[in-house]
């Protein structure tokens, strides 16, 4: 089961000029900054509370989620992607889903830098698209 929001990732056409934004304008808190060039995708972390806030650009999209970004940003300049839920037992969580018939990316947990996720079809939350982290994941 879910334990709380881990963080929120948002698809943005400039990655510099948002980072900006979040900080000066909203006060939030620079975590680190990531690239992840498998993807073709390079994003910030900031922190606000206890939740994080991924703000994410394509820059060459490789892959169903990268290039989900990218098609945001393209038709409306970006915006929420994506609810990061932290729970307990991934696997378990999974495994419940996929036999309930909820639509899965990710039949079976997939290995991250950070930790172990698994991603959710759209369809599955009336076009949410939902990132599942077991507890102890981190943004890398």
């Amino acid at each position: 089961m879910a334990t709380k929001i881990h963080h929120l990732g948002i698809a943005v056409k400039d990655l510099d000029a948002m980072v900006t934004f979040y900080q000066q304008q909203l006060g939030l808190e620079m975590v680190q900054t990531v690239a992840w060039e498998e993807l073709g995708l390079k994003a910030a972390v900031l922190k606000v509370g206890e939740v994080l806030v991924e703000l994410i650009e394509p820059v060459a999209p490789k892959g169903s989620v990268a290039e989900s970004l990218e098609r945001l940003v393209k038709a409306q300049d970006g915006g929420v992607h994506h609810l990061a839920l932290e729970v307990d037992d991934l696997a378990g969580t999974v495994e419940r889903l996929r036999t309930a018939g909820v639509p899965l990316l990710d039949q079976e947990p997939r290995q991250a830098a950070g930790g172990q996720i698994a991603w959710l079809q759209e369809e599955a939350a009336s076009g949410t698209l939902i990132e599942l982290c077991q507890a102890g994941y981190r943004i890398m």
